[in-house]
């Protein structure tokens, strides 16, 4: 089990790769140039798919894909953990 600790250095970890990398097209989680997130409730495999994939999800448009040498496996994983504590927040 992770401690609370690893878990909110996790989430402080992902909001950095959030900020560098997902921001510029979703501002604080909100729409933007691309559709809103904090409002999803997509399982994290999903999620992961949509980051790593250039394909076309329903009429939300063509996201950039992420490969493996733009956000890492470690990355991801923290980028998971601070879109679902973001969703948890704006409730």
């Amino acid at each position: 089990m992770t401690s609370v600790n690893a878990l909110d250095q996790k989430i402080a970890d992902g909001r950095l790769v959030f900020k560098n990398k997902c921001q510029k097209c979703h501002p604080n989680g909100e729409a933007g140039v691309g559709p809103a997130l904090n409002d999803k409730k997509l399982p994290a495999i999903i999620m992961r798919a949509r980051i790593r994939s250039r394909a076309t999800f329903l009429w939300t448009g063509r996201m950039p894909a992420f490969n493996k040498h733009e956000i890492s496996k470690v990355e991801m994983n923290a980028l998971i953990a601070y879109l679902k504590d973001m969703r948890k927040k704006d409730k």
